[in-house]
C-alpha cells in the first residue's frame, strides 16, 4: 500500500516521461511517479498566464485556473511546501483587498462614471500589488519549496492591471490553498491508516 493520495493526472501527462532517459547524464534525479506526474504543472500554469493572449489575469479562465491550482496545490505538498508560506502571501493580499474596499475619498466620489471610480480604486494598491514580487524573492530565498508558488505568483502579478485582474488572483491564491490543504489532509488520513 503507497502514501500517496489519489491525484487526477494533469493535462497532457500522458508526454511525461516517468523514468529518467538512460542515455541522459548522471545529474538527473530520480523521479517518483507522482512527481513526474506534476513535474510540469508550475511551466504549465506559467505559460497559460504569460500567454500574449492572455492580456490580464482576468481573462485566465476559472475552469483552467481550478484544474491548474488543484494540480499544483498538491505540487506544493509534495514537495513540502508548508502551509504557513502560502498563508503568509495570502494575509498580504488580503490587506490589499481591505484596502480597495474602504470608502471611497474625494476624488473617487467626484469621478465622473463607475469605470473611473475603479480605476481610481485600484491606483490605491496598484504600487503594493507589485511589491508583491520582493516578498516572493524574500519567501523563495527562505525556502527553497517555495520557488514554484513564488514563480507562478510573479507570472500572475505580471497581468495584474485592474480590480478584475486582482480578484483573479486572490480567486487563484485561494484555490492553491485549498488544494495545498485537501492534499495535506489526504497525506495525513493515508498515513494515519497506514
Amino acid at each position: 500500500m503507497t502514501n500517496q493520495p489519489n491525484r487526477p493526472k494533469p493535462p497532457n501527462s500522458s508526454n511525461i516521461p516517468l523514468q529518467p532517459n538512460k542515455s541522459a547524464s548522471n545529474h538527473q534525479p530520480n523521479i517518483s511517479k507522482s512527481a513526474a506526474l506534476n513535474q510540469n504543472i508550475e511551466k504549465e500554469m506559467k505559460d497559460t498566464i504569460s500567454e500574449d493572449d492572455l492580456k490580464s489575469l482576468k481573462e485566465y479562465s476559472i475552469k483552467k485556473l481550478v484544474e491548474q491550482a488543484k494540480d499544483f496545490g498538491y505540487y506544493l505538498k509534495d514537495n513540502k511546501l508548508e502551509t504557513n508560506q502560502i498563508r503568509k502571501f495570502l494575509d498580504a493580499i488580503n490587506q490589499l483587498k481591505s484596502r480597495l474596499v474602504q470608502e471611497d475619498n474625494d476624488e473617487v466620489k467626484k469621478a465622473k462614471d463607475e469605470k473611473e471610480k475603479e480605476k481610481l480604486r485600484f491606483a490605491r494598491i496598484q504600487d503594493d500589488i507589485i511589491f508583491l514580487q520582493v516578498k516572493l524573492t524574500w519567501s523563495a530565498a527562505r525556502q527553497k519549496a517555495a520557488q514554484p508558488f513564488c514563480n507562478v505568483m510573479s507570472e500572475a502579478i505580471k497581468k495584474v492591471h485592474s480590480t478584475e485582474d486582482f480578484y483573479r488572483l486572490v480567486q487563484l491564491i485561494e484555490a492553491i490553498i485549498a488544494y495545498h490543504k485537501e492534499a495535506e489532509n489526504k497525506k495525513t488520513a493515508t498515513h494515519n491508516r497506514g
